[in-house]
């Protein structure tokens, strides 16, 4: 799950730049979500949405620092904890219950918030229907030395935001 800022804020400001995602904004600062992440273009939310990644998007709130959501991955992928929460000296960054999202959906934002997806040099996508009876599928590929198997269940056609427990190995 995200992290918010409780309304406890003394707008210090601890917080804002230990964000690896550039998540987190001063009260009433617009933002966008090419910001401190690899994302660039139209982003394609998987549900219908799509969104110009250079958009400027409307500040969250005019009275405390805020964090998107969207771009909190709890430091997943860079740290063992939020690091926001590890700085703030009056304890007011806090899991967001309304954002509850699971470990490896945390590490798969990460890497989608970066770009760190695996370029492809070959795919082979097979349907296990004996392995997997829910009509998921698995991935395989492979960029230079490094050999990925996804598990997962494609949404809408982007495989991409169906995956699962990504595996990688070193060859």
């Amino acid at each position: 799950m995200a992290i918010k800022i409780t309304d406890e804020c003394i707008n210090c400001g601890a917080c804002e730049p230990e964000c690896p995602n550039n998540a987190i904004y001063d009260a009433g600062v617009s933002w966008r979500f090419s910001e401190g992440t690899g994302l660039s273009g139209v982003i394609d939310f998987g549900d219908g949405t799509t969104l110009d990644a250079e958009e400027e998007q409307a500040a969250i709130s005019d009275e405390i620092y805020y964090i998107v959501s969207d771009k909190c991955t709890e430091c997943v992928g860079f740290h063992d904890e939020p690091q926001c929460a590890a700085v703030c000296p009056v304890d007011c960054c806090v899991d967001d219950e309304d954002v509850g999202e699971p470990a490896e959906d945390l590490w798969a934002k990460s890497a989608g918030l970066h770009n760190e997806y695996p370029r492809p040099s070959w795919i082979n996508r097979k349907r296990r229907p004996d392995m997997y009876p829910d009509g998921a599928s698995y991935l395989l590929f492979g960029d230079k030395n490094k050999l990925s198997i996804c598990l997962g269940r494609p949404k809408r056609g982007n495989w991409l935001s169906g995956l699962r427990f990504p595996i990688h190995f070193l060859i």
